[in-house]
């Protein structure tokens, strides 16, 4: 067997190793990243629901939560809007009771009209 073919089989799970290595340190960069962003919603949602705030203050949470989540995650505003925007609004009405059918306002006209005619 010739030398110079072992040195090439040799050196090739090194090479292996080491994309691999990339691989997982970003994996865990992104880990770390979608940690910081569930503690940062959660952290907003119990911020809503329990601290003594005003409605607007309570928008003002949501937005900062999502600029953060953006920062986190560039180019990924759509995907905020369908994940977490629904968890954080749905707080702001529960806790504020917001029936002025703003953009958190999650109930259609008819379950509204429903309500108003049997109450």
């Amino acid at each position: 067997m010739d030398i110079r073919f072992w040195r090439k089989w040799a050196r090739f799970p090194r090479q292996k190793r080491s994309q691999s290595g990339l691989d997982r340190k970003a994996l865990a960069a992104e880990n770390r990243r979608v940690r910081m962003l569930k503690h940062s919603v959660d952290a907003a949602y119990a911020l809503i629901l329990q601290a003594d705030i005003t409605v607007d203050e309570a928008l003002d949470i949501v937005n900062a939560t999502k600029r953060r989540a953006l920062r986190l995650f560039p180019d990924k505003e759509e995907t905020f809007d369908l994940i977490y925007a629904p968890r954080l609004f749905r707080a702001v009405s529960e806790r504020f009771g917001r029936p002025d059918g703003g953009p958190h306002d999650t109930t259609s006209d008819r379950s509204r009209k429903k309500r108003a005619t049997t109450t």
